[in-house]
């Protein structure tokens, strides 16, 4: 089982999806429902590519989390905990 990664991006009223290693491919909505419907589209989209015969894209994008902790602070008490 190949696992893509999936950017969730919040716009105005909802979530939006896609993913780097599948051009196109793409979904919006609730949080919870963006999330299944990309489960489903990414099944569709290598259903159809298995169906035309055509290559599998591999999964080359990876994600990983980056804390910044700058926002807890005020500007002032940043520069004092910095001294």
């Amino acid at each position: 089982m190949v696992k893509y990664t999936i950017i969730i991006e919040k716009v105005k009223n909802n979530y939006s999806a896609y993913s780097p290693d599948l051009p196109g491919v793409i979904a919006t909505g609730k949080i919870k429902e963006t999330i299944e419907k990309m489960r489903e589209a990414i099944i569709f989209h290598i259903e159809g590519l298995k169906r035309e015969k055509m290559e599998i894209p591999n999964m080359f994008a990876k994600s990983e989390h980056v804390h910044s902790y700058i926002n807890m602070f005020t500007k002032s008490e940043h520069l004092r905990s910095s001294l």
